[in-house]
């Protein structure tokens, strides 16, 4: 007879489970202790922390109401929440949201612009640019990341 209640439960993991990962580890490590690539990591996190409606429902709505007006109290205030340690929380979900949803491409710059500390801004636009990519990424094809 086969016991089937300790056999182990198999995931299938995506895309947004890696990159969730990769978040993960990166949160509990001190600043002082961060690699180049776990400061990108970070920033990616903090662009998903900044659009997720789940941490910045204002963001969020004013990106799903055409608006695009991110020049905003609300908006400035979420993006310092989540580089202040929302970030640390990112989901699964969360990844997904972010990208499927395309109007962030459009509105990225501006987001950037009015609420980004200008020292900031190429270090986000690389983390950005990378987001895209891992968005892309074919979890078939693994490659040890």
């Amino acid at each position: 007879m086969v016991r089937w209640d300790w056999m182990p439960i198999k995931h299938n993991l995506t895309k947004y489970d890696l990159i969730k990962d990769r978040i993960h580890k990166v949160a509990f490590k001190p600043d002082a202790e961060m690699s180049a690539e776990d400061i990108e990591t970070r920033n990616i996190a903090i662009i998903i922390a900044s659009f997720a409606s789940n941490h910045a429902w204002r963001t969020y709505k004013f990106l799903s109401d055409g608006s695009f007006n991110l020049n905003q109290q609300e908006v400035h205030e979420e993006y310092k929440d989540a580089k202040n340690g929302r970030w640390k929380s990112i989901t699964t979900s969360d990844i997904s949201e972010v990208a499927q949803n395309t109007k962030i491409n459009s509105a990225f710059s501006n987001w950037l612009f009015f609420n980004v500390e200008p020292q900031f801004h190429d270090a986000y636009k690389k983390a950005w640019l990378q987001l895209q990519k891992d968005f892309e990424y074919d979890c078939d094809t693994l490659d040890n990341r």
